[in-house]
């Protein structure tokens, strides 16, 4: 199951499923360039390549519960930049939840257009 909140008037855009998450080896993974073949989970949709983007002008955060692990991961990107990774102090349920904040903040103008 999917679940998808926008508030636009924040420039907040959060998804979050009930899946099998993303492996502990994989989260460093999550949201690089040419990063989409070297999953080694099967996916349904974006496979990589928005998210890459996405983080670019943004700041995004990534919370992960694989199946078989008893940890929560976290990845935490800011402009491109990889501001944290690791295990997460907050717990989550089997799957993954992407939040995006800040959209555009690096890129003024395209935020203007807004």
């Amino acid at each position: 199951e999917v679940h998808v909140c926008v508030d636009v008037g924040s420039l907040f855009v959060q998804v979050r499923d009930d899946g099998h998450g993303v492996p502990t080896l994989d989260v460093p993974l999550l949201g690089e360039r040419y990063a989409t073949s070297k999953y080694g989970v099967e996916t349904l949709g974006s496979r990589g390549e928005a998210l890459c983007s996405i983080a670019r002008s943004s700041v995004v955060e990534i919370l992960t519960h694989a199946q078989g692990e008893v940890i929560t991961n976290q990845k935490l990107i800011r402009g491109g930049r990889v501001v944290s990774c690791g295990v997460s102090p907050e717990p989550r349920a089997l799957g993954t939840t992407v939040t995006v904040r800040d959209l555009w903040f690096n890129q003024p103008v395209r935020q203007k257009l807004l």
